[in-house]
């Protein structure tokens, strides 16, 4: 969830479900990261292209996790907005678009990785 911030920025709260991760393989909910976002869009162009950071850490854990660094969670990457189609609602249209991003994440401050993450906008 993020609300604008001056012109070309965006900054929220996140949470993010990672299932089937886990180290020992006896957990299906195995992270439970919680984060601060910020996303800015340096061109004011549609579709929108933008960078965006995450920084957090994991609610959940794993045996072993003692101190808060390694349950820390960050991510950076690059994302772009684009309009796929008109919604009508019962008294307003409403544009939906597509958000698709790429982020270069590190959980438990362990494990690093490229994800593909793609939704809907309202």
């Amino acid at each position: 969830m993020t609300s604008p911030y001056r012109e070309k920025g965006y900054v929220g709260l996140g949470i993010e479900l990672q299932m089937f991760q886990s180290q020992t393989d006896s957990a299906i909910l195995s992270y439970l990261p919680v984060y601060w976002v910020a996303r800015w869009h340096p061109l004011a162009a549609y579709p929108a292209p933008y960078l965006t950071g995450r920084f957090g850490f994991d609610l959940v854990g794993q045996e072993g996790d003692d101190t808060l660094a390694s349950r820390n969670y960050y991510a950076v990457g690059l994302g772009l907005i684009r309009h796929v189609e008109r919604h009508q609602q019962a008294a307003a249209e409403r544009a939906r678009s597509l958000q698709i991003e790429l982020l270069y994440s590190r959980d438990q401050g362990a494990f690093t990785g490229f994800g593909i993450g793609v939704g809907y906008l309202y």
